[in-house]
């Protein structure tokens, strides 16, 4: 496989979102575990982004490779 190549899956993926003109934005949480002098566990966390089931996406454009060169379609 070529560097750069797209799996199948990936251009799936990016013609569902073309299609669909949405995106899930998964949540984004930082943890974070440590162990005190005593050997207690302690625990922490944030969460970064709430994340959303269905993002709007405003535009998209679909590239398709023709050997060397690239169509861009929107």
């Amino acid at each position: 496989m070529r560097w750069g190549t797209e799996t199948g899956i990936h251009l799936a993926a990016k013609q569902l979102i073309a299609d669909r003109k949405e995106i899930p934005i998964p949540l984004l949480q930082a943890v974070l575990e440590a162990k005190d002098s005593l050997g207690y566990k302690h625990t922490e966390s944030k969460v970064i982004f709430p994340g959303h089931d269905r993002q709007p996406v405003d535009d998209t454009k679909l590239e398709f490779s023709l050997g060397t060169s690239a169509l861009t379609l929107s």
